[in-house]
């Protein structure tokens, strides 16, 4: 990100970018906001895995980015990471199991080459990067709701993978989705999830 905010102007910055929400809806907003919400974004989501691994009894790994600079010893923000991450599950194995799951290609192959016993998970949010799916060595495949749908779940499924599909929040696409077999969404709406399934 560091590399990317490097090469824009404050003009770049400013400009406004229209796009779509998960669920459809237009919007519209200055790019700096957006890079600002992604960093935001994802703590949210460190908390959200935090909280459950906790309602499970185990006990969640720090994620204070101070410390994540700290393992790091000083390594530059572009540094593979891979060998880490492998290193970390094997000192911190999970009670339950997890998967190490990924948008870029290329770290999964990379974790593979490490330790073929990780299961990993492809997560996707474009049409062109979906269909890369295939051969990659990844057990669980992750697209977006947007992109799934019966067909792809049939073809994930007859590849002997998985297929867990972010995020979900209606409880029609969670009846839908469940319906059509996948064996996992991704859920802000936890509570509602948990009624919807309980209820089928």
């Amino acid at each position: 990100m560091l590399r990317f905010v490097a090469g824009r102007t404050a003009e770049d910055l400013a400009r406004v970018q229209h796009y779509r929400t998960t669920e459809g809806n237009p919007n519209s907003q200055p790019l700096w906001q957006m890079l600002q919400h992604l960093a935001n974004h994802g703590s949210y989501h460190r908390g959200q895995a935090a909280a459950m691994l906790r309602q499970v009894g185990a006990a969640p790994v720090a994620t204070d980015l101070i410390l994540y600079y700290r393992e790091r010893g000083g390594l530059p923000p572009d540094a593979a990471i891979e060998p880490e991450t492998i290193r970390l599950l094997r000192e911190h194995s999970p009670m339950k199991g997890c998967v190490v799951s990924s948008f870029l290609p290329q770290v999964l192959v990379a974790l593979h080459g490490i330790d073929a016993s990780v299961q990993l998970g492809f997560i996707c949010d474009r049409p062109a990067e979906l269909e890369l799916w295939e051969g990659l060595p990844a057990v669980w495949i992750i697209p977006q709701l947007r992109l799934t749908d019966q067909t792809l779940i049939a073809q994930i499924h007859a590849s002997s993978k998985k297929v867990m599909v972010w995020t979900v929040n209606r409880a029609d696409e969670i009846r839908t989705l469940t319906e059509c077999g996948v064996d996992a969404i991704v859920s802000d709406e936890t509570e509602l999830a948990a009624q919807v399934l309980a209820a089928s």
